[in-house]
């Protein structure tokens, strides 16, 4: 029996590398002003309006517009943390892929990569959380219901695609 503990830092690396993925499609959607909703009456929404839009669809225009505008700035404002992380990813790819390979190098890399990705993910959150604030009870519980069932779907297409492609490989 072995008595290795639970990999605990791996499980944290991957889980915030997937939270940047999905906080950084959101924000990257809002700047971008991707239409986060269909106009079309035959398109994914239930009945009060909720579907693959996300969360942004299952608010009135009024706040839609002000939760816009305030993810955009929030994103303007973590220009420098994103910059600095962005400036850290590419030191742990020129470390790792040196002639010389040095682990303890990379690793001490990995670990400022890490710790500039929770300072991105902090400031992101109080955003977030502030944001929350201008919201009505039942408008946080769907725009967090709908978060919840869009990252689900896009989970699940992910996890589809990669099964495909490896029945795909099977074949060859």
């Amino acid at each position: 029996m072995s008595t290795r503990a639970f990999p605990w830092r791996t499980a944290l690396f991957i889980s915030l590398a997937l939270n940047l993925l999905v906080i950084g499609a959101v924000v990257g959607g809002a700047v971008a002003g991707i239409r986060l909703e269909r106009t079309s009456a035959h398109d994914w929404h239930d009945r009060r309006g909720h579907g693959r839009g996300g969360f942004l669809a299952t608010l009135p225009e009024a706040e839609r517009s002000a939760v816009r505008r305030s993810l955009r700035e929030s994103f303007l404002q973590s220009q420098p943390e994103r910059f600095e992380a962005r400036r850290l990813r590419e030191e742990v790819r020129n470390l790792a892929g040196a002639d010389t390979y040095d682990a303890a190098a990379v690793q001490a890399a990995l670990g400022r990569m890490r710790l500039a990705d929770v300072a991105l993910l902090n400031k992101f959150d109080g955003a977030v959380a502030e944001m929350l604030t201008h919201l009505s009870p039942e408008q946080r519980r769907d725009a967090i219901e709908a978060f919840s069932r869009e990252r689900f779907a896009a989970t699940r297409r992910v996890l589809e695609r990669r099964r495909g492609r490896s029945e795909g490989d099977e074949g060859r």
